[in-house]
């Protein structure tokens, strides 16, 4: 990309782009990855992604007036920003905020437990800690937490806690600018189909863990009318575990 200058005026023959210029040429550009990205997207991973949207939806009118709602909103909103991004070429962004919908999105969980820790972050007295989200003893992937909100789900918690951290230790890479994504990702804004199928498979990831996560905390205290516009999602995403589909209404037995 070029740096442009902000203190050049337009219309000079010769004369640098001026600010204004320099930057929309960069959206000219950005829309003309989003075209292609679409072109080449024959899988629509895009808009199987972009499902999570309404499914988060769903489940912000499933809980109901309760503090952490705030939080999980915020959290989608972070998803959507990091689709545009992806859509648009800008792989780094993307990755980024596809790492922070997940990091407030069990936030959310985590605060449903923890009022008091809720209120100081909203105050700005506490920071998001992702090591204290997904302790093996204490988070909300913990054999403790299942127990007290989703027993069923007890012995199956902590796999998910490992999907979980590595996952967003992948997407880290990308935040933290590690050398090799330098190298993976493109020098200038263009669309990458490695790139935009490598977001695609960690947001996957994302959705069964953070599908999970809501169903570990709330599905036992939703009624039918709450489970009803979820169960399509939740079969798809995670009616492989057992006891999620037992209260689904479907068979004990574990599906081949």
């Amino acid at each position: 990309m070029g740096t442009g200058s902000s203190a050049s005026t337009s219309g000079e023959p010769g004369a640098p782009p001026s600010c204004a210029q320099h930057y929309e040429r960069l959206h000219a550009e950005c829309l003309g990855v989003m075209k292609r990205t679409f072109a080449h997207d024959t899988d629509a991973r895009q808009a199987e992604s972009h499902s999570l949207i309404a499914e988060l939806e769903r489940w912000l009118d499933a809980i109901g007036v309760r503090p952490e709602r705030y939080v999980l909103r915020l959290a989608a909103k972070e998803y959507q920003f990091a689709l545009l991004s992806l859509v648009q070429g800008l792989y780094r962004n993307a990755f980024s905020g596809l790492r922070l919908f997940f990091e407030l999105g069990l936030a959310a969980v985590h605060f449903s437990s923890n009022c008091l820790e809720l209120n100081e972050w909203l105050s700005g007295d506490r920071d998001l800690n992702w090591s204290a989200l997904t302790d093996s003893n204490d988070g909300i992937f913990s054999k403790r937490y299942a127990r007290a909100f989703f027993p069923g789900l007890t012995d199956v918690a902590l796999d998910y806690g490992g999907l979980a951290t590595s996952v967003y230790r992948e997407c880290s890479e990308y935040v933290h600018g590690n050398a090799d994504t330098h190298v993976t990702l493109p020098d200038t804004v263009e669309f990458d189909s490695e790139a935009f199928g490598a977001w695609h498979d960690k947001a996957k990831v994302v959705a069964t863990v953070m599908t999970f996560a809501l169903c570990l905390r709330y599905l036992p205290e939703l009624d039918t009318s709450g489970i009803g516009p979820l169960e399509p999602s939740l079969q798809e995403r995670v009616g492989h575990v057992s006891a999620i589909r037992e209260r689904l209404g479907g068979p004990v037995e574990e599906q081949p």
